[in-house]
């Protein structure tokens, strides 16, 4: 069988998913099993969150959402802030993956206040990147730009290069809407560079893939 050079990376990109995805399951039935075992106790919050988490990497939002659900209720009863602002933040993410963007919004502003009180900065700087993307969908592109600037500034502050980089991403894309094209590239190169120092292979790829697009939606203009 003779296969195009297209065919063949449709393939790879096929197989890379499938066991992706496997991986993700068997990551979740471990979890399962150390969930069985855990404690009321805020080692089980973090179980909870990652098990959410993994299920929401797989796609599966219904099945995430109890989870995230038992880890903010369980947080709470231990007053513990951290798991709260981070259980918060999670179902601020249920709620954005299912286009309920006020119920988002309502999430991620709780986050960032339990967070901003604590001081946990990359729990501020999460909410703020999320409340970011949320304007991004409803297209209050100012706003964002600005949750976007404060989230990358605390992403700076605590040194989280690959949140830098999330960051220079997501401000890019605005600018793409804005059809600002110099600040396209501009942030997107600051992107690259960071994923090209972290060794992130697959971020070098997609954020090279970008530039490319700029350059070719600049050139058929």
């Amino acid at each position: 069988m003779c296969w195009s050079k297209k065919s063949f990376l449709i393939f790879i990109t096929f197989l890379s998913l499938c066991f992706g995805i496997r991986a993700q399951f068997s990551k979740i039935d471990s979890l399962k099993k150390v969930l069985l075992k855990a404690n009321q106790d805020t080692f089980k919050v973090a179980t909870l969150n990652k098990l959410a988490s993994t299920y929401a990497r797989t796609g599966d939002l219904d099945a995430a959402l109890p989870y995230f659900q038992e880890a903010y209720e369980l947080s709470s009863k231990l007053n513990y802030h951290f798991g709260i602002a981070a259980s918060l933040n999670n179902l601020g993410k249920v709620s954005l993956g299912k286009s309920a963007f006020p119920a988002a919004l309502e999430y991620f502003f709780k986050s960032l206040e339990v967070a901003e009180r604590y001081n946990f900065k990359s729990g501020m700087a999460s909410a703020m990147g999320n409340i970011g993307i949320v304007y991004d969908n409803e297209k209050d592109y100012n706003k964002a730009l600005r949750y976007h600037y404060k989230s990358l500034k605390i992403e700076e502050e605590i040194g989280n290069l690959d949140g830098v980089a999330e960051s220079y991403n997501s401000i890019g894309n605005i600018y793409y809407y804005k059809q600002n094209y110099a600040k396209v590239i501009e942030c997107y190169n600051k992107a690259l560079d960071i994923k090209i120092k972290l060794g992130d292979e697959i971020g070098c790829a997609s954020t090279l893939a970008n530039i490319g697009n700029i350059y070719f939606y600049k050139k058929s203009m």
